[in-house]
């Protein structure tokens, strides 16, 4: 081996005070790299939990219009509801009511109908009161003759239990008389 005038010594130190050296620069490294990776997880924690805060931010935003347009739908469509139930029941009022109001003029249109019927049988039951009055007048004067017409000829009916005799005139007159 050729002298070069360096002790092995030397090298062996040179070699320890670099690995030493490379040691001490490991570690710095490991501390910077520790260093720097606290901060990144640090500004990534900040970061997440400002966009977190956006998003939940922005969530409770849609989310509070989201249910003020549903309950604005909800209102539009709960007056829709109330309107049409409330035109049908209005409608079927109306109908019952119409009903009922024809009903009523049927009974009272009827009721009336009745009482003329009834006041013309009163009116009737008079007049066949007062002719068959008349009746018995007229056949009381007329001693119960009655006259009839049929194919045979022209009769004169006489009351039950008379006897008719001929032969006798009235004035210038044929007469039969009744006994």
């Amino acid at each position: 081996m050729p002298n070069t005038g360096i002790s092995t010594t030397s090298l062996s130190t040179l070699a320890d005070r670099l690995k030493a050296k490379t040691e001490e620069d490991r570690q710095t490294t490991e501390r910077l790299i520790e260093a720097e990776f606290r901060n990144l997880s640090a500004n990534v924690r900040a970061s997440m939990k400002s966009a977190l805060t956006t998003i939940e931010a922005a969530t409770l935003k849609e989310a509070e219009s989201a249910a003020g347009q549903i309950t604005g739908r909800m209102r539009l469509l709960n007056s829709g509801f109330m309107k049409h139930w409330l035109i049908c029941g209005l409608l079927g009022l109306g109908l019952t009511c119409g009903l009922a109001l024809g009903g009523w003029g049927l009974a009272t249109l009827a009721q009336h109908h009745i009482t003329n019927l009834r006041e013309e049988v009163t009116t009737l039951n008079r007049q066949k009161a007062a002719l068959e009055n008349t009746l018995g007048q007229l056949q009381s004067q007329t001693w119960n003759l009655t006259l009839t017409e049929t194919k045979d000829g022209r009769f004169i009916i006489l009351p039950p239990k008379t006897i008719p005799k001929t032969g006798w005139t009235f004035g210038k007159q044929e007469a039969v008389k009744l006994e």
